[in-house]
């Protein structure tokens, strides 16, 4: 059975093919083989490797590796780490060794960093586990930020699946004005209304009656979902929440054109209608906020 596991943070290593056929002493050792690697995105924000060797039947290990850890020589760059007491590792077969008429497919592993850049590398090794082989690197490639889900929407917004609590608020709503100044982490963003109608045109929404929210589930991954809460909304200079359990209001950051107060958009959705959308919201009431981040791997 193929087992995943973190390695300090810092790699991860899946080995296999412990039984492929030793050479006897004395019989000449065998051709170096390549590795080609494939990468491509897959609907839920990961990335899937597909990994050809050229020739021979090989043993060989696979590492997922910061990118920033790696140096300019690949080879040196994993003889010391193997030689370092920085990773464990554990063997799982894939009949016996892997030859040039199978391929090797693994997705991106749980345990690595959250919103990191990585590499796979790939090479043959012997039963010392010893790099017997080319070294190959995949092309560079990133791990999701944290609690953020790719549901699959065509411009390749993902979705963070919790919403924003404003600690000022009882109801945990914010004004637009505290939700524009509040302090976002580099890649996040608050949604456009575009980004709203996107949300709800390309999903499949589902009523949970018990912890009233609308559960928003990816049409290309259904295992893929976040949640659209009833937090209802405030009113205008007081912590008073209203419609809780009943209601979703979440701001957009979108501002209405035509509006001479400049007021903004806002999504609404009820228990009974998730669609019920763009209502225009004077910026001074409180909202609930949700905020989106760009797949760091849609190509």
């Amino acid at each position: 059975m193929k087992r995943i596991f973190s390695i300090l943070a810092a790699a991860l290593i899946i080995f296999g093919a412990a039984s492929c056929k030793k050479s006897s002493k004395g019989d000449p050792e065998a051709p170096k083989t390549t590795f080609a690697i494939a990468v491509s995105d897959i609907t839920d924000g990961n990335c899937s490797f597909t990994i050809i060797p050229s020739d021979n039947t090989v043993e060989y290990m696979l590492v997922f590796m910061k990118k920033a850890d790696l140096g300019s020589d690949l080879v040196k760059t994993m003889k010391d780490y193997l030689a370092s007491d920085q990773y464990t590792y554990e063997k799982y077969k894939t009949d016996g060794c892997i030859t040039k008429d199978q391929t090797i497919r693994t997705e991106t592993p749980y345990g690595l960093s959250a919103n990191t850049q990585y590499v796979l590398v790939v090479f043959q090794i012997d039963k010392d586990l010893n790099i017997s082989g080319n070294v190959t690197a995949s092309e560079p490639f990133y791990t999701l930020p944290e609690n953020y889900f790719d549901l699959g929407l065509p411009s390749g917004t993902i979705w963070n699946f919790y919403n924003v609590k404003n600690p000022n608020h009882t109801g945990g709503l914010w004004t637009w004005d505290e939700a524009m100044a509040y302090s976002l982490p580099s890649y996040a963003s608050i949604p456009t209304n575009e980004q709203w109608l996107e949300l709800i045109n390309n999903c499949d929404w589902s009523w949970d009656d018990t912890y009233k929210f609308w559960r928003v589930r990816s049409r290309k991954n259904s295992t893929n979902y976040i949640v659209i809460a009833t937090d209802g909304n405030g009113e205008c200079g007081t912590t008073d929440v209203y419609h809780k359990g009943e209601y979703s209001f979440y701001w957009s950051s979108t501002v209405v054109e035509w509006s001479s107060e400049g007021n903004a958009w806002a999504y609404i959705g009820s228990k009974s209608d998730y669609k019920n959308y763009e209502e225009e919201f004077s910026k001074c009431t409180p909202l609930a906020l949700r905020l989106v981040a760009a797949n760091p791997n849609k190509k």
